[in-house]
């Protein structure tokens, strides 16, 4: 009872204050911490038990004034306690259109200027003080001080290579969030990786053969992004030209698109677009190596 108490209490105290309901699961103004201390009084209150109702909670209804059961915060703090909670992923959806799932991904997708060339790239983690984007190591391979990243919105920024695999055709640029507003950072989402393709023993069966995927072409116009489709013809199959198991599928892809996520209906990130031929064949570096490799650099 006490509980479901303090839940309605916190419901109304958010009401007598202007803001929405729906703003306690998440709001630029009310985040995280007034949750936290939500629970803090539920735990305080757990452990002296009735004294504390009976006591302090009534007398502040008797006196007429309602007792403060949540904190307001600042964008900062919701993101950083978002990014160290592991929050900022992309929305999964089921059941939906996959235009809507497509629109889901984008806020992860990125063009990267290298030189005279583009490629691109997923933003692979969010933390407390820098993002991190995921590409083709040969995306990368003339990175220098005036490369850049340009996400979803248009808003650039320069960074630096965090590494590449030896194991794969993959590497990491690490950009710091100092030049982005926290409102701007909270827009930004990293991709999602089911949990099927985090265990060696679901990976055998997980993309099925057959399955439905889309890809996003967001370097030849970030700010005009055109979804390409395709299907999975085998979730891992030993590619010489690449010289270990990929992902393989057919769909159209285009140059630029390289180092660009490959996603399911869901919007699940599936893995890397690496490589394609003129017969429309789709070679992908799989989710679980970018996983495994991206865990090396001990970030988390």
């Amino acid at each position: 009872m006490l509980f479901i108490f303090l839940g309605e209490m916190i419901g109304d105290v958010a009401i007598l204050r202007g803001f929405r309901k729906e703003e306690l699961v998440w709001d630029g103004r009310i985040g995280f911490w007034g949750l936290a201390l939500g629970g803090l009084g539920l735990a305080i209150s757990l452990g002296v038990g009735c004294e504390w109702e009976r006591g302090s909670l009534c007398l502040a209804a008797d006196a007429g004034e309602m007792p403060h059961l949540i904190q307001t915060t600042s964008l900062e703090e919701d993101y950083r306690a978002a990014a160290k909670l592991g929050l900022l992923l992309t929305r999964r959806a089921s059941g939906v259109e996959v235009q809507e799932v497509f629109e889901n991904v984008l806020c992860s997708c990125v063009r990267i200027q290298v030189e005279g060339h583009y490629g691109s790239g997923s933003i692979y983690k969010m933390l407390e003080d820098e993002i991190i984007v995921v590409t083709n190591r040969h995306v990368l391979q003339y990175w220098n001080e005036d490369s850049y990243v340009t996400f979803f919105n248009g808003r650039t920024s320069g960074g630096e290579v965090l590494g590449t695999s030896d194991k794969a055709d993959l590497g990491f640029i690490r950009i710091p969030i100092d030049g982005f507003t926290y409102e701007e950072l909270l827009a930004f989402r990293n991709i999602r990786i089911p949990n099927e393709l985090k265990e060696e023993d679901e990976m055998q069966h997980f993309p099925a053969e057959g399955s439905k995927i889309f890809m996003v072409n967001i370097a030849s116009k970030w700010n005009e992004p055109i979804m390409t489709e395709g299907e999975i013809l085998a979730n891992l199959m030993y590619l010489e030209d690449f010289g270990m198991e990929m992902l393989y599928a057919k769909g159209e892809a285009i140059p630029g698109m390289s180092g660009g996520g490959v996603f399911d209906r869901s919007g699940n990130y599936l893995g890397m677009l690496t490589g394609a031929t003129l017969q429309n064949e789709l070679a992908a570096v799989p989710a679980k190596i970018i996983y495994e490799e991206f865990h090396k650099f001990n970030l988390t």
